[in-house]
């Protein structure tokens, strides 16, 4: 495994903020979910000098058929993926933190009010 968004998604499940494949993906998102969160990679490196530590851009994109509870939304995983110095699973997390504040990107044809949230995390395999 070379992605800290397997981690990051089962640790928002077990904290009860979202389910896997319901309201919650990796990478793709079902056009058809109209409330939801989709978790993707945007950067990633390792450090040559620190070998098995990971640097990972990732975002998160909200849709929700208002703004006020999209912005809710975001928000409220956004403070659950501030993390510092936490085991999740097969992943240490030295520190996961959000680089914005929900970004609107507008409205959708179909009405539903899509947000995004820039995240960096800093990690390695255990």
């Amino acid at each position: 495994m070379t992605s800290i968004l397997v981690p990051l998604a089962d640790y928002l499940d077990s904290e009860g903020l979202a389910t896997p494949g319901v309201d919650l993906f990796i990478a793709h998102k079902p056009s058809d979910v109209n409330e939801g969160i989709l978790l993707r990679e945007y950067d990633g490196s390792s450090d040559p000098e620190l070998t098995g530590l990971y640097r990972t851009g990732f975002q998160g994109v909200f849709r929700s058929v208002a703004y006020e509870t999209g912005v809710a939304l975001a928000m409220q995983i956004a403070t659950a993926l501030t993390i510092r110095q936490k085991a999740l699973g097969q992943v240490w997390v030295y520190e996961c933190y959000p680089r914005s504040v929900p970004i609107p990107v507008g409205r959708e044809a179909s009405g539903v009010e899509t947000f995004v949230v820039n995240f960096d995390a800093t990690w390695r395999l255990l």
